[in-house]
């Protein structure tokens, strides 16, 4: 929903003509803008006590002045601090400074998904294997704060110096306790169409079921090159790539992202321990094949 906050190209200039660089806001010192969206800002920046390198996303200067936007806004910091866990982005701060109201998160350098299979095309079945692990047990953080992401996709996947991944913004996040935020204010469903499940974009009630259908759609995209189409995952496609050891990985995204949510994984958990099997499937065959 809000420009992401956290990943950023190696590469992005300083953008000198931003009047806020250089400024300190809520005590992080601005380096340079990283990305713009409708509703935010992004920047990246340095903490002036420590000089820890941070994301700092700051709320469009025509919304901050209403109240239902920085509510939103707030809203977000709010679910990141309920959520924290080593595999979603951590909050370090939130707040207003002046006229901006911000939030900042640790920075993440190394790009997102989504960029990676622009460049590659689509990624070895192993990564792909590991990189599910990392996401299920992002939302099984998220299920057990009673949170549904409602965004997970490639671009809201950040990438780790050690090339684990982190789950990134929650401005279309839904507290399982708060029926009234299905969809927007505006009628529009939150999400990404591509990687939103079939009960998310029918406008009725979700659980931890439609974000595990969006990482079968993320992992399908992962490995096949692009998310499932509209008649469904490309299972020919998926079982070609997933071949041998990793043929545990094609079931388990095919299940994911069944149409009927009874028919999918019931939890993070399931699919965490599903995934174990594969990985140690593919561990014993390496081995096999270094003793040869």
């Amino acid at each position: 929903m809000y420009a992401d906050p956290t990943s950023i190209p190696r590469s992005s200039p300083r953008d000198t003509a931003d009047p806020r660089v250089g400024r300190v806001v809520g005590g992080f010192r601005i380096e340079r803008r990283i990305g713009a969206g409708m509703t935010a800002t992004v920047y990246a920046a340095l903490r002036v006590t420590d000089g820890a390198h941070a994301a700092v996303k700051i709320l469009a200067p025509e919304l901050a002045v209403h109240p239902g936007h920085v509510r939103r806004f707030e809203r977000e910091a709010a679910l990141l601090a309920r959520a924290r866990h080593d595999r979603i982005v951590p909050l370090l701060a939130h707040g207003r400074d002046g006229d901006d109201v911000y939030i900042a998160t640790r920075l993440v350098e190394n790009g997102n998904l989504r960029d990676e299979l622009a460049l590659r095309g689509r990624l070895p079945a192993s990564r792909v294997a590991r990189i599910a692990v990392d996401v299920a047990r992002a939302i099984g953080a998220l299920a057990s704060a009673r949170i549904v992401h409602r965004d997970i996709k490639p671009a809201n996947l950040l990438v780790d110096r050690d090339g684990s991944v982190r789950l990134a913004d929650l401005g279309s996040a839904l507290e399982l306790d708060d029926a009234a935020s299905v969809a927007c204010a505006n009628g529009e469903v939150p999400g990404s169409r591509r990687y939103m499940a079939p009960e998310q974009a029918a406008r009725e009630t979700v659980d931890v079921r439609a974000d595990l259908w969006a990482l079968g759609a993320t992992l399908h995209a992962l490995l096949v090159g692009a998310p499932p189409g509209v008649g469904g995952p490309d299972l020919r496609a998926l079982r070609r790539r997933a071949r041998g050891e990793h043929a545990g990985l094609a079931t388990l995204i095919e299940r994911l992202l069944a149409r009927e949510r009874e028919d999918r994984p019931s939890s993070a958990r399931a699919v965490v321990d599903a995934l174990g099997s594969v990985i140690r499937s593919c561990s014993v065959s390496a081995e096999a094949r270094t003793a040869a």
